[in-house]
């Protein structure tokens, strides 16, 4: 029992691990929208504002596919270790654990991680018209709703007061990212897979080679041999006669 909540807890700061930077990431693109939120032409705040939340997809896409690329050389080290064979691990790859192996689900879930403090916002400001809610979420996950916000007030009034129930909208960006996390992660893995493949098919391919010229050699050493024979037995018969 101890060993089985060990492990838990390991997979459980693995995935807190592993969302932490795009958490810091994407909070980053959000104090950078928040401040393209400023600029009193709507149109370009609004063009900027989507040009950031592309860059977020995109670096949470790179950063996943990483992961899922180390998740999975973790894997092939832990099924070497299972199978009792020598562990060729790669410098970067740090110490070894189980919970840090390749599992096509586990993108999703650190996208989960990711998106689970602005979800908790979303909801609750959504739900209750908390205005301490929309005004937390603009701070910490600005991402997740200043796109909204931008749409929602284009056009308007000075004065306009996007109401709070347009939180819920950014619940749509959410799934994205968690999408996005997903999918990269088993890309990354995927990746990694066919890397290896190929690796295994060309040091199968080098050794059939080896062996190939191998075999040549020895059969021109048989040839040769042969013809030293019969080129002497061919010499002492000529003597007899």
């Amino acid at each position: 029992m101890k060993h089985i909540f060990a492990n838990a807890g390991w997979q459980v700061l693995e995935y807190l691990r592993r969302a932490l930077t795009p958490f810091v990431i994407n909070l980053l693109y959000g104090m950078t929208m928040l401040a393209v939120s400023a600029i009193g032409n709507d149109g370009i705040a609004i063009a900027l504002t989507l040009l950031l939340l592309v860059a977020t997809l995109f670096t949470d896409f790179i950063f996943m596919r990483a992961a899922g690329e180390i998740a999975y050389k973790m894997k092939l080290t832990g099924e070497a270790k299972r199978a009792n064979r020598p562990v060729n691990a790669e410098k970067d790859l740090g110490t070894y654990r189980p919970s840090k192996e390749y599992a096509p689900y586990k993108g999703f879930v650190i996208g989960l991680v990711v998106a689970l403090i602005p979800l908790i916002l979303l909801l609750v400001g959504g739900l209750t018209d908390s205005t301490g809610c929309r005004t937390a979420v603009i701070f910490v996950a600005g991402w997740s709703y200043l796109p909204v916000f931008q749409f929602c007030a284009l056009g308007k009034a000075d004065d306009y007061i996007v109401p709070n129930e347009t939180l819920l909208w950014g619940l749509i960006i959410l799934a994205v990212v968690l999408v996005v996390c997903g999918v990269a992660y088993i890309v990354g893995g995927r990746k990694e897979q066919r890397r290896r493949y190929l690796l295994e098919l060309r040091s199968e391919t080098i050794e059939e080679q080896k062996r190939a010229r191998e075999e040549a050699i020895e059969a021109q050493r048989a040839r040769a041999k042969a013809a030293a024979e019969n080129r002497k037995g061919g010499r002492g018969g000529e003597k007899k006669r």
